[in-house]
């Protein structure tokens, strides 16, 4: 990867659109948690929008490709998957940890953004 300019320039760019929807969200979701929403309705409500901005950005941005049927059911299947993880992380973080909801929603939001990125490079925008 240190030497292919088209992939380092892929795997930047993936980054910035991750690093830009990721903080995003993340700082959004907090505040909905802060306002009093539940971790999990905002988890929910912040990840759809997500998963939409980055499925256009990173289709668009990151890997050149046109959008299709087959690509957006793979990425939302990929989302999914890794939305059931991310939940099943706070979940588990919070059941151990009852008072630490935002270092719950941090846990998730690292771990999704890891799996979303492998099975995007991997699967989806092959």
């Amino acid at each position: 990867m240190l030497f292919d300019p088209k992939l380092n320039s892929q795997f930047i760019s993936y980054c910035l659109v991750g690093a830009v929807i990721t903080v995003g969200g993340l700082l959004t979701s907090l505040l909905l948690i802060w306002l009093g929403m539940s971790i999990y309705v905002a988890n929910l409500l912040v990840y759809l929008i997500g998963c939409v901005v980055s499925y256009v950005l990173n289709s668009k941005l990151t890997f050149k490709k046109n959008y299709s049927r087959k690509r957006a059911l793979k990425f939302f299947i990929s989302i999914g998957v890794a939305y059931i993880i991310n939940v099943l992380l706070i979940y588990l973080t919070l059941f151990y940890q009852p008072g630490a909801k935002y270092i719950a929603q941090i846990i998730g939001n690292v771990f999704y953004t890891l799996l979303v990125f492998s099975m995007n490079k991997f699967w989806v925008m092959k």
